[in-house]
């Protein structure tokens, strides 16, 4: 009987410690889209906007991202990082449209503000 009780609580107490870090994963869990090309990476928050664009060459190039609703047609904003692939990256907050919209993410380079677009790359989700 003892090692039924033994084994009961044990049993108990795996299964908290399993529902623990199966809650712990999805509450820590970001709601981020994440893209990506040759020397540029970038990431928007869908939940609250926050967006970064990240510059990983050291080449005097810009790395570029913007956020647009495909389906309205506008153009949320962008974020440039300017200042070299130094671990820095440029953020700012964007809108965030409303659940069932199709989001559009671009990422460049380019040399200088007014450069052309080089290494673009763009790809769409829609916000959940």
């Amino acid at each position: 009987m003892r090692v039924r009780r033994i084994l009961s609580a044990a049993g108990t107490a795996i299964a908290a410690l399993t529902l623990a870090s199966s809650l712990s994963g999805t509450a820590y869990a970001a709601d981020v889209y994440y893209i990506r090309t040759t020397g540029a990476e970038g990431f928007y928050w869908y939940d609250d906007g926050y967006t970064d664009a990240c510059d990983t060459l050291a080449d005097g190039r810009r790395a570029v991202i913007r956020v647009r609703d495909v389906t309205t047609g506008g153009t949320l904003g962008q974020v440039a990082d300017t200042d070299g692939a130094n671990g820095l990256c440029g953020h700012k907050y964007l809108p965030v449209p409303p659940s069932g919209h199709r989001v559009a993410v671009d990422i460049w380079r380019s040399d200088g503000a007014a450069g052309a677009y080089e290494n673009y790359h763009s790809e769409s989700f829609v916000i959940p």
